[in-house]
């Protein structure tokens, strides 16, 4: 009755329908952002590679001049530092494909929440006295909280699987620096 009359002021498909439309509006920008944000990342990651590229042949060619015994001793270094930036980019690769599945999950719980409180207000519709007022209010409350709790869960796995997944790179990196420069340097 009180409901069915807010429904009809309220005009909830209208209102539904603008917020479908914002969710799939913000989807697209989001979805551009990330497009152009791996650009720029890639684009950096590149540029950043061919700077050491370039100061490095450089600075060979220079060593070559004045010290030639060193050459061989330089090669080992470059390719080591080389090594160690792969392994930063690699890192920093892992870190973004999680925070672009954090990303994506956020989106779908904002869509999710959006959909079950329309749907509240959709059973709202069907209500003839309080008692089932309660229900269906409790019923939703019981639905929210169990879905933000399964969201927090899962962004805390997701962060969790980013973070060992990103830091390992890095450590296989450090493991190699200590095995090849940790030795005690003999008298």
């Amino acid at each position: 009755m009180i409901a069915q009359d807010f429904t009809k002021v309220a005009g909830l498909e209208q209102i539904e329908a603008a917020v479908k439309t914002s969710q799939e509006t913000a989807l697209k920008m989001f979805k551009a952002g990330k497009d152009t944000a791996e650009k720029l990342y890639k684009a950096g990651s590149d540029a950043a590679l061919k700077g050491f590229e370039k100061s490095t042949a450089f600075t060979r060619e220079q060593v070559e001049k004045t010290f030639p015994q060193a050459v061989t001793k330089f090669d080992e270094a470059t390719a080591f530092a080389k090594e160690s930036i792969d392994a930063s980019v690699a890192s920093a690769a892992i870190a973004t494909k999680g925070f672009e599945a954090l990303a994506d999950e956020v989106a779908a719980y904002g869509k999710k929440a959006a959909e079950a409180s329309f749907a509240n207000v959709k059973a709202l519709q069907g209500i003839k006295s309080v008692q089932d007022l309660m229900e269906v209010q409790t019923g939703f409350a019981r639905a929210a909280f169990d879905m933000a709790f399964a969201g927090a869960t899962k962004m805390a796995e997701l962060s969790v699987k980013t973070a060992n997944e990103a830091v390992e790179p890095i450590q296989t990196r450090v493991a190699k620096v200590v095995e090849k420069y940790g030795k005690p340097v003999a008298a």
